[in-house]
C-alpha cells in the first residue's frame, strides 16, 4: 500500500485532473483523473491501494505507433463518487494540482445538489470549467 503523500506527490508529478468536455450539446461536464507512466508495477502498486479506499477506476495500456518507445499505462478515475473521494482525500496534500482538485470537489458538489442537468448554478459550472482548462494549458504561464 502507497502512502497518501506519496499518491500526490505522483499524481502532481504523472496525474491530470480535469474537466473533460462533453460529447453532446449538454452543459454536463466530465470529472476525470488521469494517472500515465511506463512504470506498470507502481500503478498497480496505485491500484492496490484505490482498492482498499473503494475507489473505482480503470487501469489501460497503450502502444505508440513507433515501437521503440516503451508501453504507456493509463490509470483512470471517473466515476463521480470515485472522483469526489479520491479528490477530497488529496486535495490539502497536493502541491502542483490542489487547485484542480478543489474545483472537481466544487463541481461535483453543485451536480450533487441540482441533478445531472440542473440549470441553477449552470454559469458557476462554466466558470469553474473555464478555470480549470486555463489551469491546465500547456506552456509557460
Amino acid at each position: 500500500m502507497l502512502s497518501i503523500d506519496y499518491i500526490a506527490g505522483f499524481v502532481d508529478g504523472e496525474g491530470c485532473i480535469t474537466l473533460a468536455a462533453p460529447s453532446t450539446k449538454t452543459d454536463c461536464y466530465i470529472p476525470k483523473i488521469l494517472i500515465t507512466n511506463t512504470n506498470f508495477e507502481i500503478l498497480r502498486a496505485l491500484a492496490y491501494t484505490l482498492e482498499l479506499w473503494n475507489i473505482e477506476f480503470k487501469l489501460s495500456a497503450t502502444a505508440h505507433k513507433n515501437r521503440k518507445r516503451k508501453i504507456c499505462y493509463i490509470l483512470v478515475i471517473q466515476k463521480q463518487e470515485s472522483v469526489y473521494s479520491f479528490c477530497n482525500e488529496l486535495r490539502t496534500r497536493l502541491k502542483v494540482k490542489q487547485r484542480q482538485a478543489e474545483i472537481l470537489v466544487e463541481y461535483i458538489t453543485l451536480r450533487h445538489i441540482e441533478g445531472k442537468y440542473g440549470k441553477c448554478h449552470l454559469l458557476r459550472r462554466n466558470e469553474l470549467f473555464a478555470e480549470m482548462k486555463m489551469l491546465n494549458k500547456k506552456g509557460i504561464k
